[in-house]
C-alpha cells in the first residue's frame, strides 16, 4: 500500500499545474521539439520537402529499439522521428509521480482519487500537445519495443484516441524458455486489453502468447520476423559466396559475452519459491572458469584471434566482472594482443568471420547455428540438471546441434580439436538449420522489411 503522505514535496504543486496546464502548452511543446529528433541514413540528401511526403512514425523510447531504427530509416517511404523515455517521463512528472505506479494500474483504474484526478490533467493536456505535434510533424503513426512501460502509456494511449495509430513493433519474442514465457504471460494478462491499433511481432509463439492471455484479438497481432533479418539474409548470402573463394589469414574464436547475473530477473517474481535453488549458485563459478579458459587459450595460441562481445546497451554495468579477471591474468602473464573485448563490432560479420562460437542464451547461438559455424556451450557445474537451465534455457530442443562441454578442461580439449579441423559444421545450405532459423527470427527472403512497410501503410491509411 502506497503512503501518498511520504511523496515528494513536488506533489502539493500538481494541483495547481492541472487547472493551469494550458500556461505549459508552449513551453514543453517547445521542448518537444527541441528532443524529438530526425533519423536519416548516411547519404540521405533529400530535402525537407521531400521527407515531408514520406510516412511519418514518431518511435518511442528510441533506445531500446537498437540496429532497428537504422532499418526504418533505410525505408525511403518513412520518415522517422525519435524520442528518449527520460523526456517523456519529464513531462509526465509535472502531473503526476510515476514511480508508484504501473500500466495495469491505469489501465484497471485503481489510481486513488487524488492520482486519478492529476491523471485525467495529464490526458487533456497530451491530446493538445500531441494533437500540435503530430499536425506539424504529419506524424502518421506512433510505435514503441514493448507495451509495459508506464512512460510510454500516456503518449500511445492519447495518440491512438486523436487518431494517430500506436503500433508496437514488440522486439522482446524469445519467449522459448519457461521462465520468460511466464513472466512476460504474466505481464500480458495483468493489462488485459492492447490500447493500440497493432503488434507485430517476430514468431508464431509470441503471438499465441499474446493472444492467449487476452491481452490483444486475432486480428491485432501479426507475426512478420524481426527487422534484422533482412540485413543478416545478405551476409549469410555474402558469406556463403566468400567462404568459397577467399581463404582466410588468422583463426577467430568469438565469445557472445553473458555476465554472472545475466538472467537473474526471470526468478524475482516467483514469490514464495526459493529463489536460490532456482537460480542456481554455480553461475559465478561458471564465469570465472569460462573466461579464465579463454584468456588461457588466448595466451597458449597467438596466432588465434579472440574477441569478447557484450551488448554495447550494458557495458557499464556488465563488464567490472570481466574486467577483474582480464587484469589479475595480464597482471601475471602481461598482455595479449590476440584478445579484444569489443562491445560495437558488427555481430553478423563476426559471425561470418568466425571459426568457433561461445555463447548460451543470446540469439547469437542460432544466427551462428545459421552461418554452419562451430558452436560451443559451457555447461559447467551441472548446469544441465539445475532447475535454471531447465526454467531459463531457450534452446533445449536445438541442444543436439551445439557442442556441449561439462568443465573448463574439457572446454579447452574441444577448441583444440574444432580449431584444428578449421571447419564449418556445414560448408553449404543446411534446410535444417535455415528452419530452426526462421521459425524463430522470420523468413530469410529479404522480404520482412517490405513486409512491415505493407503492414504499416495499410494501418495508417
Amino acid at each position: 500500500m502506497i503512503n501518498f503522505s511520504k511523496l515528494r514535496k513536488f506533489d502539493i504543486y500538481r494541483d495547481v499545474i492541472g487547472r493551469l496546464y494550458w500556461l505549459l502548452i508552449p513551453p514543453v511543446l517547445l521542448y518537444l521539439f527541441l528532443v524529438i529528433k530526425e533519423k536519416k541514413q548516411p547519404g540521405d540528401k533529400s530535402g525537407v520537402l521531400t521527407r515531408r511526403n514520406r510516412i511519418a512514425i514518431l518511435l518511442l523510447d528510441s533506445e531500446r529499439y537498437r540496429g532497428d531504427i537504422d532499418v526504418l530509416s533505410s525505408n525511403l517511404e518513412f520518415r522517422i522521428f525519435y524520442i528518449e523515455q527520460k523526456h517523456l517521463s519529464k513531462i509526465q512528472k509535472l502531473f503526476i509521480n510515476l514511480n508508484p505506479f504501473v500500466v495495469p494500474d491505469i489501465v484497471h483504474d485503481r489510481l486513488p482519487k487524488k492520482e486519478k484526478i492529476r491523471n485525467n490533467y495529464l490526458l487533456d493536456f497530451l491530446k493538445i500537445e500531441l494533437t500540435i505535434l503530430s499536425f506539424i510533424l504529419k506524424i502518421r503513426c506512433v510505435t514503441t519495443a514493448h507495451f509495459k512501460y508506464i512512460e510510454d502509456y500516456h503518449f500511445t494511449y492519447v495518440f491512438q484516441k486523436i487518431g494517430v495509430p500506436y503500433i508496437a513493433l514488440y522486439r522482446e519474442c524469445n519467449l522459448y524458455s519457461k521462465a520468460i514465457y511466464s513472466k512476460s504471460f504474466r505481464q500480458m494478462q495483468s493489462c488485459v486489453n492492447f490500447w493500440g491499433a497493432h503488434i507485430i511481432v517476430h514468431n508464431d509463439l509470441t503471438a499465441k502468447a499474446l493472444r492467449d492471455s487476452g491481452f490483444c484479438t486475432q486480428d491485432q497481432v501479426s507475426t512478420l520476423g524481426a527487422l534484422r533479418v533482412d540485413s543478416l539474409s545478405v551476409s549469410y548470402n555474402k558469406y556463403l559466396h566468400k567462404k568459397s573463394i577467399t581463404p582466410k589469414k588468422r583463426r577467430k574464436f568469438v565469445l557472445f559475452y553473458f555476465p554472472p547475473a545475466s538472467a537473474s530477473f526471470i526468478f524475482h517474481e516467483r514469490d514464495g519459491e526459493d529463489l536460490h535453488k532456482i537460480f542456481w549458485l554455480n553461475l559465478n563459478r561458471l564465469f570465472i572458469d569460462l573466461n579464465s579458459a579463454i584468456l588461457e587459450l588466448a595466451y597458449e595460441n597467438k596466432d588465434i584471434d579472440f574477441v569478447i562481445k557484450p551488448k554495447a546497451d550494458f557495458i557499464s554495468s556488465s563488464l567490472p566482472p570481466l574486467y577483474k579477471i582480464h587484469n589479475d591474468f595480464i597482471g601475471k602473464f602481461g598482455e595479449l594482443k590476440n584478445y579484444n573485448i569489443s562491445p560495437n563490432e558488427d555481430v553478423y560479420k563476426l559471425i561470418a568471420d568466425s571459426d568457433i562460437v561461445c555463447g548460451m542464451e543470446s540469439s547469437t547461438s542460432i544466427e551462428s547455428l545459421l552461418f554452419g559455424k562451430e558452436i560451443i556451450m559451457p555447461f559447467f557445474y551441472d548446469y544441465v540438471e539445475s532447475d535454471f537451465f531447465i526454467e531459463s534455457f531457450p534452446w533445449k530442443e536445438q541442444v543436439k546441434y551445439f557442442t556441449v562441454t561439462y568443465s573448463k578442461e574439457e572446454f579447452k580439449s574441444i577448441f583444440y580439436n574444432k580449431i584444428k579441423k578449421s571447419s564449418n559444421v556445414n560448408q553449404n545450405y543446411d534446410p535444417v538449420r535455415i528452419d530452426i532459423f526462421q521459425n524463430l527470427f522470420g523468413k530469410l527472403d529479404g522480404g520482412i522489411c517490405k513486409r512491415y512497410e505493407e503492414k504499416i501503410k495499410d494501418l495508417v491509411k
